[in-house]
């Protein structure tokens, strides 16, 4: 069942909004007179409107509220200055108002929403149980020695991208118990490890908040968990049921709001969807609001994506359940009014269930719970029943989560100054965070995935020597979640469970090691244990992420088998399951003349041969679990010649393989020449059937050795055979016979043979009748990503006109890959033309399917997969712009080589942050080669030029089938590996400014020559550089060459480096003194601060003829 069928039934939490608000809802109003800049009813409209809430409240007096509502219904309707019609809304307490001039108004009579927890709600007796909070909080740590922003990439958990909290109040002016809510809620948080800098508060905090506006209810980017408290109310709008939530004062917000703001909100005045309602207070009164209709506030509502939206509020489902189609990941509304607290007391029942310590919970599991506990049960006015109901996408959903790190140090080696720690999910294999951190440290993770944590830890010294290791597993919930890290030693037992018990070859001991990826001081020595002792013995060793080898004896020390296992060794106790696998060829089938099967293998400790007489088997030892062998099996005569050849690949499991050889191995290839004959009676084709055994290397023609004596027998579709029938195949392993015919048609002809299931087929056209059916095919793969998913090959055949054609044969095969196709494999098309078959796998798997319509030429072909799902070899990588290069694979869970097509993954690059420029008013994005390396799964990134960037790369792949390239599009994409680059700054240089003077006497009449300049100078590569501007005084208007941010090569060759930004020469017989510093003061005017960052560049660089810049040079050579 999907998160959408659970609509009605289950919660989630992306971004936690949570609304309290009492119900009713008014009709649309058909044209309203409003004013120009309130937003509000008139003045004489508003005061009728307050004349009305007044007149319910003399109609009460000790009465009931459905009484004194059902008594102003009926004067309204007999009739009410300035009223032109009153409409009593389905749940009883809402009163739509048409005023005399159309404009629309509501009358909220619902006051039992909300108040303190102790207040009992009249005429009930229910039992509600208190709200259930914490038992204790989470450790709340000092302010952490380093913080890491952690990370969540678990496909199928979902949780808020921020952990930041947003509480909105829009019912504190008309309930001020609520302001007790918003703490009950900063408290239950505060409880679980949110920080309180963490929970922000919007409130309408007294009836002339001016602050509060509209955009304070729908713009709530920025948050994670989002909180909003307030009144509401539903009625039944021309057939249609419409919710209305509490939002903020009447009147003018000219003051707050832009002009562009304010013309929207009374466009949706004007539309009836924002709307003004007198609202019931606490203290027995009504104040004025305006109400946001339930569509304009799903439309309007801006959130984070991901965000987790609750609404305490009667009538709010249609919110709800529309913002879990836009942003919202995970929302919670009421399908009623409720009764006093029981808003507030299923949101925090929520709370605490998804942040309850030593398990984790998604919101779907909270709910059951939530339900089952009576708690998120209530009733509205009339005493009908009501329930808050969730929605989201599909997925888990989880509160965010988040860890702070200790080190335990009672419980390290006494010389331990730091500890390494790695946490890994088995329900996350793409998560990991590996950090070091000394003992006196305390880390925190901005993010971790909910769900069991895997937490390893290696104790080191000063010198990085490892002492000791731990390895824990951990639970991690919504909140805070304290770890302690330890090291520690497991108590391990060993349990033997498959091996071989007789014969020679019988198990009599067996030896484990214990291999650690680092050294310790104290690494447990092999264990050698006769098998008699194994299962009394027991050892301690150092807990982590370890290889146990196990290898398994005979009497005489030979090794009969083998396993490698990679094992998680948790603190306390643990046993190790044991086992070894070995294999049993049998040579089941064989060719006449068989005299003797050898058999060989490629694994190093069995590699053979094996000698089996015909029907004979032998047992074979020595393998390791797990590992794929392959059996290359020869079927020899008399004289050793080999008749036949068969190969297998084992995967080697626990216990006894057996591998069946059938070495009756050949197949039929049938031909036709002519293939295409007249449709006279006269002109025949002649069909050739030659067997010969399957040797190494065929692919889809046999070319081995004729097999002679076997009865062959031809049948065709169409037309008539002739010559003898059956025969038997000649020396050559032949046999022919001819086909003619005297209609128009396609001829399939086929020859068996029936003993040993063996058969071939070609197709011959009679006549040259145009045969007009087309055929097409694809694969229906969605969600095949998903384990137990199945897919579907279809099948689409047309006639001459383009229209499904019906009743057509189409016939299914797999013809390379392992994916299993369901039976029936020959279907019919359905009147639409339509045929297909299932596809299935019990894991990862991928076939080349064909599809045929038999009698014809048309064959088809498609790619079909389940459980194809790809990882890229990195997920993050930092490297040099211009030198560096990054080498990444595709790692796919099937392979496409089994298919025997071509293929190749197609690579894709896509700019993620840019570098700002123009003092941060514009951006560039990265840039840099992304090459597809020929007949690989990998790719070249290189070339990047854009430092203090980064892209994303991805990769699809590609298959070629019957001639086309086609990508598999139902494959994920894998998750994308954000490339950051860098510059290897070498040198940053500040603008300096020069100036020069001398006379030049030995001429008549002498002069002065000067020359100022403005440069970058100062030590640097001897090579050709690339530099990046910094300029302060841009803030988007410099267009020259010295924008902040420019990003230039220059030719270079020698050190120190020369940059000149600007220069200027003076050639005068007046002294230069007035002209240098005024040329010194516009330079320092134009480029004061700037500088430039300087990586060496291993390219030429051509800069622009006459482009100063783009080379460096003294200017002052020859001075």
């Amino acid at each position: 069942m999907t998160r959408r069928a659970l609509l009605a039934s289950i919660p989630s939490i992306f971004t936690l909004l949570i609304v309290f608000v009492a119900g009713c809802v008014p009709t649309d109003p058909p044209g309203p007179d409003y004013p120009d800049d309130l937003l509000d009813l008139s003045e004489a409209n508003s005061l009728t409107l307050q004349k009305i809430a007044n007149r319910f409240l003399s109609l009460v007096g000790d009465g009931s509220d459905a009484a004194a509502t059902s008594a102003l219904m009926a004067e309204l309707q007999r009739g009410f200055a300035g009223i032109s019609s009153a409409t009593l809304g389905a749940d009883g307490c809402t009163i739509s108002l048409q005023m005399s001039d159309e404009s629309v108004a509501l009358l909220n009579t619902n006051r039992s929403v909300f108040g303190s927890e102790d207040s009992s709600p009249a005429g009930t007796n229910r039992v509600l149980t208190r709200v259930p909070l914490p038992t204790a909080h989470k450790t709340i740590h000092d302010k952490a020695a380093r913080t890491l922003p952690g990370s969540y990439d678990c496909p199928g958990k979902d949780t808020p991208p921020k952990r930041n909290v947003l509480i909105i109040n829009t019912a504190a002016v008309s309930n001020p118990s609520t302001n007790d809510y918003v703490q009950q809620l900063q408290d239950a948080l505060i409880a679980q490890g949110w920080p309180a800098s963490d929970i922000e508060l919007r409130s309408r905090a007294g009836t002339d908040n001016r602050t509060f506006t509209p955009l304070s209810l729908t713009q709530v980017e920025g948050y994670g968990m989002v909180f909003v408290i307030g009144q509401g109310c539903v009625a039944d709008v021309s057939g249609v049921q419409h919710g209305y939530i509490q939002c903020c004062r009447t009147g003018s917000f000219t003051e707050i709001l832009t002009p562009e703001e304010l013309s929207d909100v009374l466009d949706e005045r004007d539309a009836g969807r924002m709307i003004r309602c007198e609202t019931p207070t606490e203290s027995g009164g009504f104040v004025s609001d305006i109400y946001v209709r339930d569509d304009c506030l799903v439309e309007a509502m801006r959130m984070t994506p991901g965000a987790m939206v609750y609404f305490i509020a009667p009538h709010s489902w249609t919110v709800a359940s529309g913002l879990a189609e836009q942003d919202a990941s995970a929302t919670l509304g009421w399908d009623g009014a409720f009764q006093g607290t029981d808003g507030q007391r299923a949101v925090l029942g929520m709370l605490a269930r998804m942040t309850a310590a030593n398990t984790w919970t998604t919101d779907s599991q909270a709910y059951a719970n939530l339900m089952l506990s009576g708690l998120g049960l209530s009733e509205d006015p009339a005493g009908h029943a009501t329930q808050a109901r969730i929605a989201g996408t599909d997925g888990d959903f989880y509160l965010p989560a988040w860890g702070v790190f200790t080190v335990d140090t009672t419980n390290v080696p006494d010389d331990t100054t730091d500890v390494e720690v790695d946490v890994t999910y088995a329900a996350c294999p793409d998560f990991s965070l590996n950090f070091t951190m000394a003992v006196t440290d305390t880390v925190d993770t901005l993010r971790l995935p909910a769900g069991e944590a895997t937490i390893a830890v290696k104790a080191l010294d000063i010198t990085g020597e490892v002492l000791g290791s731990g390895l824990q597993n951990v639970p991690i919930n919504g909140g805070l979640n304290d770890i302690r890290l330890i090291t520690c030693k497991a108590t391990v037992k060993l349990y033997l469970d498959e091996y071989p018990a007789s014969g020679v070859n019988a198990l009599a001991r067996i030896r484990v090691e214990f291999i650690y990826p680092y050294a310790l001081p104290d690494a447990p020595l092999p264990a050698e244990l006769n098998l008699a002792h194994v299962a009394g013995w027991s050892a301690e060793i150092w807990a982590g992420r370890i290889t146990i080898q196990s290898t398994a004896l005979n009497a005489a020390g030979q090794v009969v088998g083998e396993q490698v296992q990679e094992v998680d060794i948790a603190c306390g106790h643990e046993t190790i399951d044991i086992c070894f696998g070995w294999v049993r060829l049998e040579a089941t089938r064989y060719p006449p003349n068989t005299k003797s099967v050898r058999v060989v293998s490629d694994d190093e400790n069995a590699p053979g041969p094996f000698t089996l007489t015909p029907g004979g088997s032998t047992e074979v030892y020595g393998f390791r679990v797990d590992d794929l062998v392959n059996f290359t099996a020869e079927a020899l005569d008399a004289s050793g010649n080999v008749i036949a050849s068969r190969s297998e690949t084992v995967a080697i499991t626990c216990g006894e393989n057996d591998v069946p050889l059938d070495l009756m191995n050949y197949g039929i290839d049938v031909s036709a020449d002519p293939a295409v004959i007249a449709a006279d009676g006269r002109e025949r084709s002649s069909i050739t059937a030659t067997l010969r055994y399957w040797q190494a290397g065929d692919t889809t023609t046999p070319t081995g050795r004729p097999v002679a004596g076997k009865r062959v027998e031809f049948g065709t579709t169409w037309g008539s055979l002739i010559g003898t029938n059956p025969a038997t195949s000649n020396a050559n392993g032949q046999v022919a016979i001819q086909l003619s015919g005297t209609a128009n048609g396609l001829a399939t002809v086929v020859a068996s043979v029936a003993e040993d299931m063996k058969e071939g087929k070609c197709v011959v056209q009679i006549g040259n009748e145009n045969f007009a059916y087309s055929l097409s095919v694809l694969y229906r793969g969605q969600g095949q990503q998903i384990p137990g998913a199945r897919g579907e090959v279809g099948a689409i055949v047309k006639d001459a006109k383009g229209y499904g054609a019906a009743d057509v044969p189409v016939h299914f095969r797999l013809i390379g890959g392992s994916i299993k196709l369901v039976e029936p494999l020959a279907t019919f098309t359905d009147k639409d033309g339509h045929a297909n078959v299932e596809v299935r796998s019990t894991g990862p798997a991928i076939g080349l399917v064909e599809v045929s319509v038999p009698d014809t030429l048309l064959i088809k072909h498609c790619v079909a997969y389940l459980q194809f799902t790809c990882s890229l070899s990195r997920t993050t990588a930092s490297i040099e712009i211009d030198h560096g290069e990054l080498y990444l694979e595709a790692n796919p869970t099937v392979s496409l080589g089994s298919l025997g097509v071509p293929y190749q993954w197609y690579w894709h690059q896509y700019p993620r942050q840019g570098r700002l420029i123009h003092g941060g008013t514009a951006g560039v994005d990265a840039a840099a080669q992304l090459e597809a390396i020929p007949d690989t799964n990998r790719a070249k990134v290189s070339g990047g030029s854009e430092p203090d960037t980064s892209m994303a790369i991805t990769a699809e792949p590609a298959c070629e089938v019957d001639g086309e390239w086609t990508t598999l599009g139902w494959v994920p994409p894998p998750p994308e590996c954000l490339v950051e680059f860098y510059q290897n700054v070498v040198a940053t240089l500040d603008v300096v400014f020069e100036s020069r003077s001398q006379l030049i006497d030995n001429v008549t009449p002498a002069y002065y020559e000067a020359k100022v300049v403005a440069r970058f100078t100062g030590a640097g590569p001897a090579s050709n550089i690339r530099y990046i501007v910094s300029n302060p005084l841009d803030y988007g208007q410099v267009s020259d060459n010295w924008w902040d941010g420019n990003n230039r090569t220059a030719s270079n060759s020698s050190s120190p480096i020369s940059i000149v930004i600007n220069q200027a020469s003076y050639h005068e017989t007046q002294p230069p003194d007035s002209w240098i510093a005024q040329k010194l003061q516009s330079y320092q005017d134009q480029y004061d601060g700037m500088s430039i960052s300087v990586s060496s560049y291993p390219y030429p660089s051509y800069g622009v003829s006459g482009d100063i810049s783009a080379t460096s040079f003294d200017p002052w050579r020859g001075w």
